[in-house]
């Protein structure tokens, strides 16, 4: 490999999931310069380039019904050990300030936070400004973030805020969130702060005691080293 320069990891899971949707993942791989039978491997490294390829051709064939369908905590925590990890947080705002810490190791994506008297906003952009981040990237992260935080308190928790650079569609979002989406130039959601307070049920700090340490190790790599500061992890 060329050192360790804007590599990420792709694995058999995260394949499979998407072909469980009715994806052509042959396809999306081909379209993404990614061989198919590298996926038969543990892992396999691929650049941020392919990545980025990765997400667009998704974006292309993905419908909104997939995305939702996607977008289960229960699925996806499966390959993507920091948000496992995450749900065993006391709260939303305790969870979603780990997955902001730790997000370098699912995507090239950034989460930033901001919390006032009222409200928690969660705002996502790529981490390189030259690129928009697709569709479906955005739209599978804000549905994953309701849905975590509704399966983790056993509450059917509404966001009051849903926006981002994208069209919506014909209304599958708006039953979802329970509120109407809108057009925004920024990628935005909103929950109450007493909302992202309530207790998680999940709450686990002996697992969270297990998976923290190797997540640690992972982002100090990162920051340490510039060469892989670009680094993504579909595990």
């Amino acid at each position: 490999m060329d050192g360790f320069n804007n590599f990420s990891l792709v694995n058999e899971l995260y394949k499979a999931s998407f072909e469980s949707l009715g994806l052509n993942m042959e396809l999306i791989f081909k379209k993404s310069d990614i061989p198919i039978n590298a996926m038969e491997t543990d892992s396999y490294v691929i650049s941020k380039k392919q990545c980025t390829l990765f997400m667009k051709n998704i974006d292309d064939m993905i419908n909104d019904q997939q995305i939702i369908q996607y977008s289960n905590i229960d699925r996806v925590k499966m390959f993507v050990p920091p948000l496992f990890a995450a749900m065993c947080s006391k709260n939303g705002k305790h969870c979603f300030e780990r997955i902001s810490k730790y997000k370098k190791l699912i995507g090239p994506m950034l989460l930033k936070i901001e919390v006032d008297n009222e409200k928690l906003s969660l705002k996502y952009e790529y981490e390189d400004e030259s690129f928009k981040l697709p569709r479906f990237t955005v739209l599978s992260e804000q549905v994953l973030m309701v849905n975590l935080i509704r399966k983790a308190t056993g509450l059917h928790i509404k966001p009051i805020k849903v926006a981002s650079r994208h069209n919506y569609g014909d209304g599958v979002f708006e039953e979802y969130f329970g509120i109407k989406p809108s057009k925004s130039e920024i990628n935005i959601l909103e929950f109450r702060l007493k909302d992202a307070l309530e207790p998680f049920l999940t709450d686990n700090n002996v697992m969270w005691s297990y998976f923290e340490p190797e997540l640690t190790k992972r982002i100090k790599e990162i920051e340490t080293d510039k060469s892989i500061s670009a680094k993504v992890r579909f595990m």
